[in-house]
C-alpha cells in the first residue's frame, strides 16, 4: 500500500515541476518560440 502512495507523490511532484516550467515560460515571452 506504500508503493502507490509514493508513486502518486512522485507524479504530483512531476506535475508541479511541469507547471512551474510552463509558468516560467509564460513569464518569459523571450524564451517563447
Amino acid at each position: 500500500m506504500e508503493e502507490p502512495i509514493i508513486k502518486h507523490e512522485e507524479e504530483r511532484r512531476k506535475d508541479h515541476v511541469e507547471n512551474n516550467e510552463v509558468w516560467r515560460k509564460s513569464n518569459h515571452p523571450c524564451i517563447r518560440k
